[in-house]
């Protein structure tokens, strides 16, 4: 039966083969350690999450999970619900004064309005003060005449009482004594002229009229017409009293002219009082004659 084909083999050893397969499996074992402790200081990894266009439905949490989560946001509701912290006050400034363009001229206009109405109160009461000057002046002119009247009054009754009292007769009448009696003309007081007395030492000479005529001259205001014809004279007789006030004017002779010779009679009036003459006295009167052209 041994030597037969239908013989059964001899079973081999195994523990030769067990032994290699274990070698080799520590040499894959240890060449698989080698390379991925040499992979591992490779660098920084990059991970990527790739998302599935899918829609799916997470996976419930752990029960652990849902507690953290639950904390974290009560913590962050915790946190919101709290006040911010005061954060230090600014240091006080004084606001800068910003007025808007419209407010601008809205103040300029009040001050031109305010101006304008200071101008005039200003502008009425210089009329005010004009006015109450002017009839200041009106009422001292008007005093001024009348003591220039009253002394002048004083003077011719003086002068009066004085030819009554030692004159003799005379001028244009016959009298005896004492003043006489006229037989024909006005009573004179030794004079030449048609008033009952003298006002003055006598009349003006020839020197004294050209001062005074000058003097008239420069105080006409007359615009001569370019169709006046010739050169005519106007001729007023001039009495003074002794303090050199007019006593009275009498126009003797016309020029012709009505304005030249209105022109001449104010500034006759506007140049009294007249001064003393030479000897220191203020004549009785004097004639003057004016021309418009000189």
């Amino acid at each position: 039966m041994e030597n037969g084909l239908l013989s059964i083999p001899k079973e081999k050893k195994l523990k030769p083969a067990f032994v290699l397969a274990l070698a080799v499996h520590l040499v894959l074992v240890a060449f698989l350690w080698i390379g991925v402790s040499w992979q591992a200081d490779t660098g920084d990894m990059v991970e990527a999450e790739v998302w599935d266009i899918k829609v799916r439905e997470a996976a419930p949490l752990a029960a652990g999970q849902r507690s953290a989560m639950a904390a974290a946001e009560q913590t962050e509701q915790r946190v919101a619900a709290e006040p911010p912290a005061a954060s230090p006050e600014p240091e006080m400034r004084e606001p800068v004064a910003r007025t808007r363009p419209d407010i601008a001229l809205e103040q300029e206009k009040k001050k031109a309005e305010a101006k304008k109405r200071a101008d005039e109160r200003k502008r009425q009461q210089e009329e005010q003060a004009r006015l109450k000057k002017e009839a200041e002046d009106a009422r001292k002119k008007q005093q001024a005449d009348a003591a220039a009247a009253k002394r002048a009054k004083v003077l011719l009754d003086q002068e009066a009482k004085r030819i009554a009292g030692g004159g003799s007769g005379g001028g244009t009448g016959k009298g005896t004594g004492g003043g006489g009696t006229a037989t024909s003309g006005p009573t004179g007081s030794g004079g030449t002229g048609t008033s009952p007395y003298s006002t003055g030492p006598g009349k003006a000479d020839a020197g004294y009229i050209q001062k005074v005529a000058a003097k008239i001259k420069s105080n006409t205001s007359f615009s001569v017409p370019a169709s006046l014809a010739g050169n005519p004279p106007v001729v007023y007789d001039v009495e003074l009293l002794p303090d050199g006030t007019l006593r009275n004017i009498r126009k003797r002779k016309s020029s012709g002219v009505a304005g030249f010779d209105e022109a001449v009679l104010r500034a006759i009036e506007k140049s009294a009082p007249y001064p003393r003459d030479r000897s220191g006295r203020v004549p009785s009167g004097f004639t003057l004659t004016h021309k418009p052209k000189g």
